[in-house]
């Protein structure tokens, strides 16, 4: 199971952690209003998005895909090249290979070098053609893979993976999980995902489909763990357990999981 964090012990820590400072960094070169996505690249933040202009009925008339990237030991913007055109209109994730960073999202599949300021388009593949964008995304070390996710009515509970070393899309093993996805996290060995309770129409999922488990993509296998005690909120690996802050809408609840004692 998954243990209940006491808040205001966790405040107490961050309170004993020495203060910093923030600052402003300065205006980046463009600002996208849409779409955005960052990540670290070692040495500079990369960032995605896009620019959107609307009517005066709120429609979009117009989107333009850029990218810019922030060196904070110069505290200087610069504009990269620009994005090849994609059908994206939805959010997209990010991923960092250590070579490229690769974007992704429905309709947007792509990878930017920052060594030679170039852009390639992702291959397409049959395991999109019902969506390409998932809820949990996450770079494996060797490949990134996304899991669940849905829109308008749908819940989805396959998972894609792809390596850029081979440039192929590859099917994840069936999940145990409901569909949809909340939230999860990549902790160095496996993919961790926390998903629903109730589907689309806020109908109460079987009993029989887990509500959280864990992806080997070693063996393309599942298992199921033990769930939390409340589903939402975000997840995030601090090395040691996986951290679950604000679940069902609570954001004074916090829960920790250890992968060792599944509990």
């Amino acid at each position: 199971m998954f243990m209940l964090r006491n808040t205001l012990a966790l405040a107490a820590v961050v309170a004993a952690v020495p203060a910093g400072t923030w600052h402003r960094l300065p205006a980046a070169p463009v600002a996208p209003n849409s779409g955005l996505t960052s990540v670290w690249t070692g040495k500079e933040m990369f960032l995605f998005g896009r620019v959107e202009r609307h009517d005066a009925t709120g429609a979009v008339v117009r989107r333009v895909a850029v990218a810019e990237a922030y060196d904070p030991s110069r505290a200087a913007w610069r504009r990269l090249a620009a994005p090849p055109a994609t059908q994206g209109f939805a959010d997209v994730a990010s991923a960092w290979t250590g070579k490229e960073v690769l974007v992704w999202g429905q309709g947007t599949r792509l990878a930017f070098n920052p060594a030679t300021n170039h852009w390639r388009q992702l291959p397409g593949s049959p395991l999109l053609a019902i969506h390409d964008g998932f809820r949990i995304v996450a770079w494996t070390g060797r490949e990134l893979i996304g899991w669940g996710g849905g829109c308008c009515g749908d819940a989805f509970d396959d998972g894609v993976a792809y390596n850029p070393t081979t440039n192929v899309w590859h099917a994840l093993a069936r999940s145990p999980l409901t569909p949809g996805g909340s939230t999860g996290a990549w902790t160095g060995h496996e993919l961790i995902v926390l998903s629903r309770d109730v589907d689309p129409d806020g109908k109460p999922y079987p009993a029989r489909l887990a509500r959280a488990a864990a992806f080997d993509p070693g063996r393309n296998a599942w298992r199921r763990i033990a769930a939390p005690p409340a589903l939402g909120g975000t997840a995030a690996w601090d090395g040691r357990e996986l951290l679950l802050i604000g679940p069902g809408g609570d954001g004074r609840l916090s829960f920790a999981y250890d992968r060792g004692t599944n509990r």
